[in-house]
């Protein structure tokens, strides 16, 4: 099977170990990649070995070891960033290989091999490693930004399924708070706000909608309405749940890392990339009335 960053089969002969022919196949991957980490590697292993007779062994020597030293490297040091804090990463299901062909480099045959091995929980670690790598974990609000973590356990707190869930469970979140006790988040591969309000439908809630809230009056609606739904710009398009709004910062749950943090004003408005917020809180139906809601139809609170 081959390897993230090794060459084709045909490239390792005596001819191109002996004569530059891997650095050059290096080289012109490097040129031609579009990740980072592909950059990296690939232009490492052509330095390498560009430099006369070491390079020549470690080319002959490549074929069997297949750079494990450098994607150790990048797999610890680059797909997984520092912290100085614990952090939890989402699982990986079937969802995270949908909508993203060929990025990871897995052939049709291995692609389907290992969305049938996800349900299974059985897959093979190679290409689970490839698959993991493409989404590049990343910090969902920075060390500096987070004023404290939370206690566990005063608030239902959910690590999102899959690298695409955290529309359905920061959904989730809100429901649970709503119900008083904890749903589990469905798998679901990327969101939006209808399938929030549809999430919060299915367990007997009428999602209540508040759009252009200023950060002035968050506070307020949170106090009134409970904890809410919202969308920021901390991993690219994520969904968090906001809880309140106290002197030291903002109080949120972050489905991405699966926890409860304080972080700083500056840096709530920062992720939320706009001076005012849209809102999807939950509440009870009514007694003895079913919500039944039209297709499409959006329902706005005013507060």
């Amino acid at each position: 099977m081959m390897r993230p960053y090794a060459l084709s089969g045909d490239d390792y002969t005596w001819k191109n170990a002996l004569l530059w022919g891997n650095c050059r196949a290096h080289f012109n991957k490097a040129i031609a990649s579009e990740r980072l980490s592909d950059w990296v590697v690939h232009g490492a292993i052509a330095l390498i070995e560009l430099i006369p007779i070491i390079g020549q062994i470690i080319a002959i020597a490549e074929k069997f070891l297949y750079v494990p030293i450098l994607q150790y490297v990048v797999d610890k040091y680059y797909r997984n960033p520092k912290s100085k804090y614990s952090r939890k990463y989402p699982t990986m299901e079937a969802s995270c290989t949908m909508a993203i062909p060929n990025i990871s480099g897995l052939t049709k045959s291995e692609e389907s091999e290992f969305r049938k091995a996800l349900f299974s929980k059985e897959c093979d670690n190679d290409i689970f490693t490839r698959i993991m790598s493409a989404h590049r974990r990343g910090l969902s609000f920075q060390d500096r930004e987070i004023v404290r973590v939370c206690e566990e356990g005063k608030k239902h707190v959910i690590l999102q399924k899959g690298v695409r869930g955290c529309v359905a469970a920061a959904a989730a979140m809100v429901a649970s708070d709503c119900i008083g006790k904890g749903i589990e988040a469905r798998y679901m591969n990327i969101g939006h706000d209808q399938d929030v309000c549809n999430i919060l439908r299915e367990h007997k809630l009428e999602p209540v909608i508040t759009e252009r809230v200023a950060f002035g009056s968050l506070q307020a609606i949170l106090e009134k309405g409970g904890p809410a739904y919202i969308s920021v710009t901390t991993v690219g398009g994520h969904a968090i749940v906001v809880d309140k709004v106290l002197e030291e910062g903002v109080q949120l749950r972050d489905p991405y890392h699966g926890w409860q943090i304080v972080v700083t004003k500056d840096a709530f408005i920062k992720a939320v990339d706009s001076e005012e917020v849209k809102l999807i809180q939950a509440k009870k139906e009514k007694p003895g009335k079913r919500f039944v809601p039209q297709k499409g139809q959006v329902y706005t609170a005013g507060f």
